[in-house]
Formats: C-alpha cells, structure tokens, sequence
C-alpha cells in the first residue's frame, strides 16, 4: 500500500469476491473519491480458519488474481496476519490497525461482519467503536441470489456440482483460473485439437470433472474454448488437470499463466473406445460450445415456444386420442385388430401434419368403414376432441416456470384451428403462465408466414430482435421465426422426413439444455 493520509478501508475476507464482496469494496472506492482519499481493502495473508485450528475452505481464486481483481474496482489492498490480530478486543483493532496503520476516515463492511477476539464484535459494534474516532461507518446490506444471500460456500458448492451458471451469477462474472500451461502429451494435437493443460494449486476448488464451455484469454484476446476437468480416462491417465482446447489458436505457451473462464457444463467425462471417437466427440463439443457464445452475444427479452414437440409429444397425445376414438366408434373390435387400427391410424396422420379433410377419407377408405358418420362429424370430433389429450415433454413445466422465474417475457406462436389448439392449452393448465398467446387460427395466418410472428412480438412489446423462439418444424418454427427476424432454438422432436434442417441452427435435445442458453 501506498503512503496516504488518510484511508477508506473495505473489511471482510473477500474470499470470493462475488457481488455481495464488491458491493462493500464499490462503497470504499465511491466514499475514497468524494473525501479525496485512498480506498484500501484489508485483506489476510491465510484464510482466518487456518488460525483458528478449522478446516480451510477452497480457494476461489488465487492470491494474486484476488488481488488483480481488487485494483481493478479502484482499491489498493493491505494484508495483515490474521494470527497477529485475533486476540485483539474490538477498541483494540480499530485503534491499531484502522487508525494507526491505516489511517481510516471511514470503513465499510458488509451487514454479517465480525471482528475482535472471539468474533464478539459485529458491524453495529463497528459502528459504535468507529464513531468515538471520528470514522465513519458503512454497512453494506447482502445481495440476494434466488432468495438467499450470496455466500462464497454457495459458490463453492455450484462449481463442485458443475453449476457454472449459478456460481458465475453470484460471482457477477465467471469463475476463472490461470495457472501456469504445463507439458502435455501431446494427444490434442495428433487429434487435430491441440490443448493446454493446467494442474490446480493445492486447495483450489476443483469443478466437478467434465467437459466445459469456456473462454481463454491469450494476452488481450478471449478466445471460445472447450475446457475438460478430470483425468482424461481415454488416454489412461490418473492426473487430474484443467485441459483447454482453444478454438481458432495455434501457439505455444507453455510456461505461461493462462486465464481459463468455465461459461457452462456440457457433458461428464467419458471413456471412449478409441481415439477416433474421442475426435468426434470433441468436433461436437465445439459445436455446441459455439451455439452457447453465439446465443450469448443477443440479448433476449422474450421467449416464445410452440406447442406441438417442443412443449408436448404430439405423438403421445395423439395415441391417447386415437385410442378413445376407436372407443366410440369401434368398441367391439378385438384387441388385435384394435392395435392394427391404432398403427393405421398414427402412420396415416404424417406426424400430425395431415389434413384432416384428407385425414379421414384415406381411413375410410383402408377400412372400408361404409357406415361411417358424417364427415363434418369426424372434423368437428377432431377438432374438439384431440385438444382434450396432452402428454408434456419431460421437464416442461419445470422449464417454463424457471424462464418466468427469470423474467422473461413468455409466449406461444402456435399452428392449428383454435378450437383445438386452445384446448390443448387449457388442457395442459398452462395458459395462465404466459404473457402473449398466438394461435394461427385466432390470427388468420399460419406459420411460417412472418406476419404471426410479428404479431406475438409486438403484443409482447419487444422487437422481434430480441424475441427467441423454441420450436421444433425446420420450416414453420425455425425459417419462420428466422424470416421474421427473431432468434432461433430447435426442439429436436418429430419426424420431418425430407424437410431440409439446418444444422448450424441451435439445437437442444432436452428442455433443460434452454436455461444453459438464455
């Protein structure tokens, strides 16, 4: 620390430096520049459990990158031996170390601040004792995170579970490490993928072991990468190791410290049976560690899904529905010819994109059905009765209650006759979660005419730029929406036989993998 003549001094241990650590250390540096003084961070040269005879937590970050980061906000830092000053009372603290060493005119802490021997004194006591020298006190309130405070074991616990969107929310940035580049063996490189490798200091929270969306920085440019923790069991290794393949650089260094930022969990380590496998595998680990950095750089503000495969199976639905159709008409026919009927029935459909008006005439004709009802009959049981059968994806509701969580505005652009389209959202009980609901047949255009899109984007009151849309058609969902200038995530449901797909468009097997993307 630099001579000064006074000081605002940030207390804490700013273990992680995580948003609730920066709003203290932010308060110094804002109170240093209106009294034209140095804001310093006290921080310890171990973490004060070593003292006290407890278990040490994982480091988060290295020393010197704790440091780095806190001359970044505008702070110099001051370290004392925690072991020096954990007998002090509170007076004695504040005397000898704040006014004395540092030269306090104010400090700041955050509202769970303990100090003086024993931890007896709290930020109120702070307060008290500060006031009788003339400092002032500033308490920072915590900073929430889904409705806990932010705390650097909750940190630990996201990066240990591989939970790097949680971790890195909370940290206000992402967790990162930049260890020195070590020697390999030089496998990457066979393989077309050259890598760093990076071995954890001792005690340093290690993430859980698989493969990572990351981005390396290599002197001022970041790079997309793909990052895998653990002991690489393809190539029979035991060590575990942080190893980076940094797509687009071709360089050597070795011997360098190198900054590794974990964006998002891809998939778990594996073994696989050869090296070729491995080299595929990893292609699609780029690929999808692509999509991830190219969603990252639009802003979203609205979500908008289809029904039909990305919410609900329309093939699931469309069984139970057949099954209560041959109910009413054919409740005598054996169980045998019912399941023929059933298959004749689900092949005939065209995946649900068959018109009834052709629909039906082809079953009549293929079972020869001569006292069938009317045919207006059959549309309208269609119509009304298909609705009444809904079979949600696994994770659905859970995924749109997490997006809603999250703020988004939320909608659904979907094809179909209203009647029966509204009925499916009745049915599924999810109408009422949702800010925009546009159904073709309420609307007078259908998919993939822009004009729905445009609609449901400007009942959201957002530009189409920012909309996303899920759905699962390459052409009614996907060109569409891209047509009408929106962003794009194919649901991979469905079966769209000779329909052209495009394969750089994001795409998710799960409704899961969306919250890795917004």
């Amino acid at each position: 620390m630099t001579e000064t003549n006074g000081s605002v001094v940030a207390l804490g241990t700013f273990d992680g430096l995580h948003k609730g650590h920066k709003r203290v250390i932010l308060a110094a540096t804002e109170e240093a520049k209106k009294k034209n003084l140095k804001a310093v961070v006290m921080l310890f040269s171990e973490h004060p459990f070593k003292a006290l005879g407890y278990e040490i937590p994982k480091s988060i970050m290295t020393k010197q990158t704790q440091i780095k980061k806190i001359n970044a906000l505008g702070a110099e830092t001051y370290t004392v031996d925690f072991g020096e000053i954990m007998n002090m009372s509170c007076e004695e603290f504040v005397r000898e170390i704040l006014v004395n060493k540092l030269g306090a005119k104010a400090v700041c802490c955050g509202f769970n601040y303990r100090f003086g021997k024993g931890g007896r004194g709290s930020a109120e006591t702070l307060s008290e004792i500060c006031s009788s020298f003339g400092i002032e006190t500033f308490i920072a309130d915590h900073v929430d995170y889904k409705g806990e405070a932010i705390s650097s074991s909750r940190i630990r616990k996201c990066i240990s579970e591989g939970n790097m969107l949680d971790a890195n929310a909370m940290l206000g940035e992402s967790f990162s490490y930049d260890f020195e580049v070590v020697g390999g063996d030089r496998i990457g490189r066979k393989l077309g993928a050259p890598t760093i490798n990076q071995l954890f200091e001792d005690n340093f929270i290690i993430p859980l072991n698989g493969v990572y969306a990351s981005k390396t920085m290599v002197g001022s440019k970041i790079y997309s990468s793909v990052t895998n923790i653990g002991v690489r069991p393809t190539l029979g290794a035991t060590q575990l190791r942080s190893e980076t393949y940094i797509m687009g650089f071709d360089g050597d260094l070795y011997g360098k410290h190198v900054c590794v930022s974990l964006e998002r969990y891809i998939r778990s380590e594996k073994k696989f049976a050869s090296l070729s496998e491995l080299k595929e595998q990893i292609k699609t680990d780029c690929k999808r560690t692509g999509e991830l950095n190219k969603m990252e750089k639009k802003k979203v503000r609205a979500v908008f899904f289809d029904f039909d495969d990305t919410l609900q199976s329309r093939k699931g639905a469309y069984r139970l529905y057949c099954e209560a159709f041959l109910d009413k008409y054919f409740p005598d026919i054996g169980e045998k010819e019912r399941l023929i009927k059933l298959d004749e029935m689900e092949e005939h459909v065209d995946g649900g994109y068959k018109s009834r008006e052709e629909y039906f005439p082809e079953l009549i004709n293929l079972w020869n059905w001569q006292d069938h009802p009317p045919m207006q009959e059959l549309y309208d049981s269609f119509n009304e009765d298909y609705g009444k059968y809904v079979v949600m994806l696994p994770h659905a509701l859970d995924v749109l209650k997490e997006v809603k969580r999250r703020g988004y505005i939320m909608g659904i652009i979907s094809n179909g006759v209203s009647v029966l389209q509204n009925t499916k959202l009745d049915t599924a009980g999810i109408r009422d979660m949702f800010d925009v609901i546009t159904v073709s047949g309420d609307f007078g255009v259908y998919k993939p005419d822009r004009r729905i899109f445009d609609e449901a984007c400007r009942q959201a009151g957002v530009p189409n730029k920012d909309c996303l849309f899920v759905g699962d058609h390459p052409i009614n969902d996907i060109k569409g929406a891209l047509g009408a200038g929106m962003q794009v995530v194919r649901m991979n449901q469905g079966d769209f036989y000779n329909k052209e797909i495009d394969s750089s468009i994001t795409t998710i097997e799960d409704l899961n993998e969306l919250l890795d993307i917004i």
